[in-house]
């Protein structure tokens, strides 16, 4: 993964621009014109979105910064984690549960569209805290299997009960 201060990249004059894109693309594919200047047609706007580059990967501008990754770096996951269970470990996370949630049966996923927390959207707790696509996206998201309702959002809620490690 590649990440570059947004801010420090408009600064740069356009030929610059396209000498460092070539740089950091080159790493991870075979770089053409073409690639480039869609990628700077691209990042005209503020909003935070996403392009396809070959090979997989993706280049991303969002809040503060431009990212360029794999695509299986956000792909979807559901993780049921039983009743008699307190650690769930996958290659991104370690989550752990004490207390009243290290008895229950929970869902571990990612974000859905129309998500609530306490009826208001995830998507905008997310845009509202200003947390980066790629996080948003990556989020673990905390559902009860009792009653299908989310309990616990990354970077979002806090509860001493739910402790989250990142490996990546």
């Amino acid at each position: 993964m590649a990440l570059l201060s947004k801010d420090k990249f408009e600064r740069l004059e356009d030929m610059e621009k396209e000498f460092l894109l070539g740089k950091v693309f080159s790493i991870f594919f075979r770089v053409t014109k073409n690639i480039i200047y869609e990628t700077l047609f691209f990042f005209s706007g503020n909003h935070s979105k996403r392009l396809d580059l070959p090979n997989g990967y993706m280049v991303e501008q969002s809040f503060n910064n431009i990212r360029v990754f794999h695509s299986s770096m956000v792909e979807d996951y559901c993780i049921k984690k039983d009743e008699s269970e307190n650690i769930i470990k996958t290659d991104d996370f370690i989550v752990e549960f004490s207390k009243d949630f290290a008895n229950k049966s929970l869902v571990l996923r990612n974000r859905i569209k129309g998500d609530k927390l306490n009826n208001k959207k995830v998507k905008d707790l997310f845009i509202n805290k200003h947390i980066e696509l790629f996080h948003r996206d990556r989020a673990v998201i905390i559902e009860d299997c009792s009653n299908g309702k989310i309990i616990w959002v990354e970077y979002i809620t806090n509860n001493d009960n739910i402790k989250i490690k990142r490996m990546v």
